[in-house]
């Protein structure tokens, strides 16, 4: 540790010792106690916190993909860049939600090659003749509110059948309560700054 940085932490130690009105530091010269010799901070990064999130859901779904009774249900995750910039986050569907979304857009299109006689442009994507597709596509994206409610209905029974699975849940839920709290502590002191 630079002799600066420690320094920097016997200052705060010692400012926010006085802010709570509690005499911490004995004054120089004659006070009973002795003054520490240094100061530690304990402290975890942010990313630690994300880590214990990420671990925790990771072994949620792995239970739930093992457990639960169709396989349309099961959870994978992917890392997937932000639009517009270069973040890549890592965003989990079930299997049903990925099948839905090919179908409409496979539909989308069929559709379109039908009513479109100079085939799928940006023309007969723009006109009223798409509404063809999309109405095809909506169609298709009926499924989803349908097998969203079965997989909630179905997480709920496993969460209550299965301890394995129920204390997956709740440690990944008590993770992220970590996590949020380390980030709002984080903002709070940047504000300070």
């Amino acid at each position: 540790m630079s002799a600066g940085l420690f320094i920097l932490l016997v200052v705060s130690a010692a400012a926010g010792a006085g802010a709570q009105g509690a005499a911490a530091v004995p004054p120089v010269g004659g006070g009973a106690s002795e003054q520490p010799d240094e100061v530690i901070v304990r402290g975890r990064r942010l990313a630690d916190f994300r880590f214990q999130v990420e671990q925790a859901r990771v072994r949620a779904y792995d239970i739930f993909n093992e457990i639960n009774s169709d396989d349309d249900f099961d959870v994978s995750c992917v890392r997937e860049e932000t639009t517009g910039t270069r973040v890549r986050r890592q965003v989990c569907r079930a299997r049903f939600e990925n099948r839905i979304s090919a179908a409409a857009a496979h539909d989308y299109f069929a559709a379109l090659r039908w009513v479109c006689p100079d085939g799928v442009t940006a023309d007969c994507i723009f006109s009223d003749a798409s509404i063809v597709g999309i109405s095809a596509a909506q169609g298709v994206e009926a499924e989803a509110p349908i097998k969203r409610a079965q997989m909630n209905a179905e997480i709920d029974r496993l969460a209550r059948e299965n301890d394995q699975f129920a204390e997956a849940i709740i440690e990944w839920y008590d993770a992220s309560l970590r996590y949020e709290s380390a980030r709002a502590g984080r903002r709070d002191r940047n504000r300070e700054r």
